[in-house]
C-alpha cells in the first residue's frame, strides 16, 4: 500500500501508518463499525502492530484531514495459485451513508487491480448498506455462506463479493 496515494473531490487514500493508530482505533471500536465487521476492540498499540503486518489504506477528509475510515488489503486465502487480495474496511459512523466509501473504493479499485488478478470482499448478509456499495462500485456476488460467523451471540451469513479488470470495465462502461 506504500504506493498508495490517490486524491479525489473530498478525500485523501493513503498508506496507513503509526500516526493514523489513534483515530483508526477511536474509529473501530464504535459499535456501528464493530457490529458488522470481524474486528475485536482494540488499542492504538494494536492497530499500530497490526499496520506493520497487514496493509491497509487511510480515509482521510480532505476538510480537516481527519482519518474517517480504513480500507484493509490482505491476500485472499479462499482461492489458489491466483493473485488476488481481499478487502474490508470501514468508514466513522458520523461519515457513513454519504457517498464517502464510494467514492474511496472506486479509486482505489483501479489501482489495486493492477497489481493484482482479483479483488474480493465478505459482506454481513445483514448489512444491507454495504451489499448496495459492493453492487455499486461494481463487484459481483458469487454466493452466500450460511452460519459463517458468530458475533455477540447472534449467527451470521456472510456474502462473497469479487471483482477482476473484465468486471471494473464493464462496470465503467455501465455507469457512462
Amino acid at each position: 500500500m506504500d504506493g498508495i496515494n490517490i486524491e479525489t473531490l473530498n478525500l485523501i487514500l493513503r498508506a496507513a501508518d503509526g500516526r493514523d493508530a489513534q483515530s483508526l482505533a477511536r474509529g473501530r471500536n464504535t459499535p456501528f463499525v464493530q457490529r458488522y465487521n470481524l474486528y475485536e476492540p482494540c488499542t492504538a498499540e494494536d492497530i499500530a502492530r497490526e499496520l506493520k503486518k497487514y496493509p491497509a489504506i487511510a480515509i482521510i477528509d480532505k476538510r480537516d484531514m481527519s482519518v474517517i475510515g480504513c480500507i484493509y488489503v490482505k491476500d485472499d486465502l479462499m482461492r489458489y495459485h491466483v493473485n488476488s487480495k481481499e478487502l474490508s474496511g470501514w468508514m466513522a459512523p458520523e461519515y457513513a451513508g454519504k457517498g464517502l466509501m464510494t467514492e474511496a473504493l472506486s479509486a482505489v479499485i483501479p489501482a489495486l487491480l493492477k497489481s493484482c488478478e482479483r479483488l474480493s470482499a465478505w459482506v454481513f448478509a445483514q448489512n444491507e448498506p454495504s451489499l448496495k456499495l459492493m453492487k455499486k462500485v461494481g463487484f459481483v456476488y458469487e454466493g452466500t455462506l450460511r452460519g459463517a460467523c458468530r458475533r455477540g451471540g447472534e449467527l451470521f451469513d456472510m456474502c462473497l463479493f469479487s471483482m477482476d479488470i473484465s468486471d471494473l470495465k464493464r462496470h465503467e462502461t455501465n455507469i457512462l
